[in-house]
């Protein structure tokens, strides 16, 4: 989690991977990811509502990618997490 967090931040490394192998790890019902996805959107949307028409403009072209890559990643994840089930 603390590599995606840091590929995240700094666009040498692709932060992605890292969090992907997290959230297989730790589980899509963990605790950190749910608050860090609801953190996530809590600001989205604050930026898609601000008076800033740059900020705002950005706010709901990363919301829009987010909300894709969530409905396109889900199914995988679920399906990957059956596989690994113990």
């Amino acid at each position: 989690m603390l590599i995606g967090i840091v590929g995240a931040i700094f666009p040498i490394i692709p932060g992605w991977p890292a969090f992907l192998v997290a959230i297989v790890l730790l589980g899509r019902r963990d605790r950190t990811l749910r608050l860090g996805h609801l953190a996530a959107r809590r600001t989205l949307r604050r930026m898609r509502t601000t008076r800033i028409g740059v900020v705002r403009r950005l706010g709901r072209r990363i919301s829009s990618d987010y909300v894709q890559l969530r409905r396109t990643l889900t199914p995988h994840l679920d399906s990957l997490e059956r596989r690994l089930s113990f």
